[in-house]
């Protein structure tokens, strides 16, 4: 009972295995997965419900009814992406540095500009400036490394010029940082919260459903009770003279008069 309402309180979805304690009777455990059963029919989501494995594990599936209040109130972080981790310095660097020597063996490649955070364009220009004058010596590329403060680790930008771009229009290097537009964070209320989408979809045909078309039925009219007749309006509703008149009558023909006592 307790497992039910918890799936309905955290509202959980998925797939779902619950760890029961070892029960060597089968009968025990047919009682626990009818009582599961029966705890969970209170619920309004989808749920399938499996056996007991002899490992003692318990597979159902359950259908989220709405999105989850992570997903309702928070947003994906724009420097780890979600993963929660990102490069170190020196990781990315050598990183950059692959990159760059993958841009240089190309052909026709004149330069390739690297713009990136301010602590890689340090690591790059001075603890391994070796490797940076030995890919362009091997290749014949100038190699060009901007600090860019607007850039946080792990983004960096790697741009290649061909041959036909080099000449005298060629801006320095302080000048050639890609503007960027200031990131806004949305406001309470206003994330998009995206549905779960089905890992298998090419199962189903890319065209809708088509709909039946229903002939237009004629307007139903409203039913007016019918009119009593008259003689049923008085039986239902006498006059209060007659029934007046007919009270006395009837009473002074029930009662007789009294006589006058003898003096």
């Amino acid at each position: 009972t307790e497992i039910a309402r918890q799936l309905r309180i955290r509202d959980m979805g998925g797939l779902i295995v619950i760890d029961f304690i070892d029960m060597d009777s089968p009968k025990h455990q047919r009682e626990v997965e009818d009582r599961l059963k029966d705890a969970l029919r209170h619920d309004r989501a989808r749920v399938q419900i499996g056996r007991i494995s002899r490992f003692g594990l318990l597979e159902m599936s359950r259908q989220r009814l709405r999105p989850s209040l992570g997903e309702s109130t928070q947003i994906v972080c724009p420097r780890c992406e979600g993963h929660g981790r990102i490069r170190g310095v020196e990781s990315l660097s050598l990183s950059t540095l692959r990159l760059v020597e993958e841009h240089a063996m190309k052909e026709s490649t004149g330069q390739v500009l690297v713009q990136a955070p301010p602590a890689v364009a340090n690591y790059l220009l001075n603890e391994k400036r070796a490797a940076v004058v030995e890919i362009e010596m091997r290749h014949k590329v100038h190699v060009v490394v901007v600090a860019d403060e607007n850039l946080e680790t792990p983004h960096l930008e790697i741009t290649r010029l061909r041959d036909s771009d080099m000449g005298e229009h060629v801006k320095p290097s302080y000048e050639r940082l890609t503007a960027r537009a200031e990131t806004v964070l949305p406001k309470a209320g206003q994330i998009d919260v995206q549905g779960e989408q089905p890992a298998v979809s090419g199962v189903r045909p890319s065209n809708p459903a088509p709909l039946r078309e229903e002939e237009d039925a004629p307007a139903r009219q409203p039913v007016r009770p019918s009119p009593l007749p008259p003689h049923r309006w008085r039986c239902r509703y006498p006059p209060r003279a007659a029934c007046s008149s007919a009270c006395l009558a009837g009473s002074a023909t029930a009662r007789p008069r009294s006589r006058p006592r003898p003096q």
